[in-house]
């Protein structure tokens, strides 16, 4: 959220309730499968993972067309390398 501040960019924030199990729900489930939290949404595009949301913001390389398709396709990779 702090990244999408600095880009200056507009959004709607979502609270989810960890405590109450808001990220366990089918709901949410739907959105991401493993039940983390953030999750970005925008249209019919969801990407979910810290580290492929700020991809999204942050690589210039990306036409602005494929950046959320883009940032899917780096989910899983924010943790990848703490698998062992």
């Amino acid at each position: 959220m702090i990244a999408i501040k600095d880009f200056g960019l507009s959004f709607d924030y979502v609270a989810v309730n960890m405590a109450k199990g808001e990220r366990l729900t089918p709901e949410y489930l739907q959105l991401n499968p493993l039940g983390y939290v953030p999750v970005l949404v925008d249209g019919d595009t969801v990407v979910f993972e810290s580290f492929a949301i700020l991809m999204n913001f942050v690589e210039d390389k990306v036409c602005p067309d494929e950046k959320l398709a883009w940032a899917q396709c780096h989910t899983g990779k924010g943790f990848a390398g703490k698998i062992y």
